[in-house]
């Protein structure tokens, strides 16, 4: 009967990894019988062990009732590769968004022909700054794979005053000024960006009151209130003559074609053609203001004013109907030149008559 077994020769293989199997190949056993017989074998036994952890590891080789061990040395099995078995559950996004791995699977495959599913404990790195598709790179001990998503444009969603501009009070028909202003613009994505420029504007300041300012970026609107006071008259000045500038003395202003430029507070001008008020006196001969004034505001003009050409009513007592004062209905001579014509007639007459008496000499010598 048999009463030892021992490894008479090694199997083709020692090493293992963990998690494989023992290979008998190339193995032999040497079989002792009581009668001091002995016998190899090449098969035929059966085998126990444990490579599932690494280390030095016992084979137990059994062959009818006998036993013996085999050494194995087992080491630690390694990653070979990994691929996504199952995608996340997102996989598109908006650009400055992060990656979200919720859902995904890996399968691991290792030297030792093991498979492995893991939900989690990889690392990852991608860039989802600009639209398009885009490369997200897992990483799991020393094995990468990637798995591609697609990352779109940002949307703005709303925009916002975040900083009013320096001037918030205005006179009816100027401008809006931003200076100063600034603008929050929200994303779609989470994100949010402060601007400074870039905006259109929509207003009416053509009357007093609270004003809206429509504010417009890209594809949204946001509004400001201001405070539009009425504009006030600050100065007039006459823009064009009267057509007439030469007065007598008593007779009234004529502002016929006279124009009035009007200057308001916020800049703008406007030529008038009536609505003023005169304030005069043409009493003297002369040159003479006339004040021109609209609602408050008040500018003047020079005129000449000359002396009346009209003769006043006789004194009673003088007697004379050829006095210089004459019948209110005659014209009046004082202007020299009803005299003049009379000292013409004079000189006439007298040169006549020298030559008359020069003339009847001649003729009395003769």
């Amino acid at each position: 009967s048999l009463v030892s077994i021992s490894v008479s020769q090694n199997p083709n293989k020692t090493e293992y990894i963990e998690g494989t199997k023992f290979e008998d190949a190339g193995m032999e056993l040497k079989l002792v019988y009581d009668n001091g017989t002995e016998e190899i074998v090449k098969s035929g036994w059966d085998v126990k062990y444990d490579f599932s952890t690494p280390g030095d590891c016992e084979v137990v080789i059994t062959y009818k009732n006998c036993s013996t061990t085999l050494k194995a040395k087992v080491r630690a099995k390694s990653l070979v590769s990994i691929s996504v078995s199952k995608n996340p559950n997102k996989t598109e996004y908006i650009e400055g968004t992060k990656f979200e791995d919720a859902g995904m699977e890996l399968k691991l495959v290792y030297d030792n022909g093991t498979e492995e599913i893991v939900k989690s404990g990889w690392d990852v790195k991608y860039d989802f700054s600009t639209p398009g598709d885009c490369e997200v790179v897992i990483t799991y001990k020393n094995c990468s794979t990637t798995l591609t998503v697609t990352v779109r444009a940002k949307s703005l969603v709303s925009i916002s005053v975040n900083k009013n501009p320096n001037k918030t009070e205005y006179i009816e028909g100027t401008k809006f000024e931003d200076a100063g202003m600034e603008l929050k613009l929200v994303y779609d994505n989470g994100t949010e960006e402060i601007i400074t420029s870039g905006w259109e504007l929509d207003y009416d300041f053509s009357s007093a009151g609270q004003k809206e300012v429509k504010i417009s970026y890209l594809s949204c609107d946001t509004t400001l209130t201001v405070n539009v006071a009425a504009k006030s008259l600050v100065s007039i000045s006459v823009s064009k003559n009267p057509n007439k500038t030469e007065y007598v003395e008593g007779t009234e202003f004529d502002g016929t074609g006279m124009e009035l430029k009007l200057v308001y507070d916020n800049g703008t001008e406007e030529i008038i053609t009536s609505g003023w008020d005169v304030d005069y006196d043409f009493s003297r001969p002369g040159q003479s203001e006339v004040k021109i004034g609209y609602n408050g505001i008040e500018t003047v003009i020079t005129v000449t004013v000359k002396e009346s050409s009209q003769q006043q009513p006789a004194d009673p007592d003088s007697g004379d109907d050829n006095d210089d004062n004459g019948d209110v209905n005659n014209p009046q001579t004082d202007d020299g030149m009803l005299l003049c014509a009379r000292i013409l007639i004079i000189l006439s007459f007298t040169g006549i008559l020298i030559l008359l008496i020069r003339r009847t000499k001649r003729f009395t010598a003769s």
